[in-house]
């Protein structure tokens, strides 16, 4: 790691054991014994260090907790910063500590990058208890070691059914409770009877809000997308993104064909508001730090505009309303000056049917789903999600699925499916 890493957003400094300190004056005194030196004996193998007042500071607050914006704060705060030299100051201190071997840098790999946490927002019905073990089966292994799941369940916090519980247990995720918008306020995306809940996906963002640092990269995700081939660590931004989307590109938005002018022109909303930022399109896949997630007035402001564009829409009159959450994130990031990124790696792109070859680190969205018109990696499949929305895929007839499958898409699809029941399986005949 280059001292220049030393300063990345997602690192956060951690006085290694061992090190021994003693105060001489206004001043501390730092020892680190060298590696295989026997411990509690100074020796000409042992690495020293004197301290100021500032340096004192920096070497209190390297404890694990902050983060080194925090560091810089605590410093800036105390000290000032008049002529711009605080950076070059920690990163100085920082470098030195390292070579003594006193500090370790947790919160990010060695190319610095931030903490992970992949959150998915659900309910607690079955359509969503087969879809989290083939998710899980996915991720299962391929997770870095400072990365981890969390589930919120939008279930108006209150007890988790027994077949949910046996799932997180299983896969020893864990999970939160929030509200369940979609019900408790009788939002009717689906116009036709059937609730929408990608609402509950803002939800996710407010309950998990209060488990993450502000260093922590939020990967806000649906439950039907899942890792094909191994996990490519480099496709994951380092601060806010949005994946770039065609749908919240359109303009007017709502637009479903190149001759249909019904719509919402978000740029215009956003003008109205006061807001001159420019607006960058995106949605789908959400990656926010979580110093963003925990700004109450952007999560507040993705319900707003949830709602803002869903009535507009109704009273346009415009198809698929449903879509109304997707570009909210964008707006509610704009209208808070938050700045992000829009990225189209093509691994968190929708996978299109006819593809020869998956690049490693593919995340599929989504599917196949007789509603959208059956498009995405499943196109055509005899397998479609609207049979299992209240019947339990993992307890169906999978191995003739699969023997059915025409491409490699479906066929890895439904190994995951089998491998989640097989996991699931086993662990209830160890509690019987």
């Amino acid at each position: 790691m280059h001292n220049a890493d030393l300063l990345q957003h997602g690192v956060r400094p951690t006085r290694r054991e061992g090190v021994r300190e003693f105060s001489v004056g206004d001043e501390l005194v730092l020892f680190a014994t060298a590696p295989g030196d026997p411990a509690g004996h100074i020796s000409a193998n042992e690495r020293a260090i004197t301290l100021n007042a500032s340096g004192k500071a920096i070497w209190e607050l390297c404890d694990g907790r902050h983060s080194i914006d925090d560091i810089l704060r605590a410093l800036s705060s105390r000290y000032g910063d008049a002529d711009g030299g605080l950076v070059d100051d920690l990163s100085t201190a920082l470098a030195r500590f390292r070579t003594l071997g006193m500090l370790e840098f947790v919160g990010a790999d060695a190319s610095g990058r931030r903490p992970v946490k992949i959150v998915v927002g659900i309910e607690d019905r079955t359509y969503f208890h087969w879809q989290l073990p083939i998710l899980f089966e996915s991720l299962l292994g391929q997770l870095p070691p400072d990365w981890d799941i969390c589930v919120v369940v939008c279930n108006n916090h209150e007890a988790l059914s027994e077949g949910l519980l046996q799932i997180v247990n299983t896969y020893n995720v864990k999970f939160v409770t929030g509200r369940n918008h979609p019900h408790s306020e009788n939002i009717d995306f689906a116009d036709g009877g059937e609730v929408y809940v990608p609402i509950n996906r803002i939800e996710a963002l407010a309950a998990i809000a209060g488990h993450v640092d502000n260093d922590d990269l939020v990967c806000l995700m649906d439950t039907d997308i899942f890792l094909y081939n191994d996990l490519n660590t480099e496709i994951f931004p380092d601060n806010n993104a949005l994946s770039s989307n065609w749908i919240v590109n359109e303009t007017p938005f709502f637009k479903l064909a190149e001759e249909d002018l019904t719509g919402v022109d978000l740029v215009k909303l956003l003008d109205a508001m006061g807001c001159t930022t420019p607006f960058k399109p995106g949605g789908v896949s959400v990656f926010l730090t979580g110093e963003t997630v925990r700004n109450k007035k952007f999560v507040h402001d993705c319900f707003r505009f949830t709602q803002i564009l869903y009535l507009i829409g109704k009273i346009k009159a415009v198809p698929k309303v449903w879509v109304a959450e997707m570009p909210c994130f964008a707006l509610a990031l704009t209208a808070n000056g938050i700045s992000y990124d829009i990225i189209d790696n093509e691994e968190f792109a929708v996978s299109t049917f006819d593809r020869e070859s998956v690049s490693p680190g593919t995340f599929y969205h989504y599917y196949h789903d007789l509603k959208d018109g059956g498009d995405g990696a499943f196109r055509h499949s005899v397998w479609h999600k609207q049979e299992y929305f209240d019947t339990d895929f993992l307890t169906s007839d999978i191995d003739r699925f699969h023997r059915e499958a025409a491409t490699d898409h479906e066929r890895y699809f439904f190994e995951l499916a089998k491998r989640g029941r097989q996991r699931l399986d086993a662990e209830n005949a160890a509690r019987t």
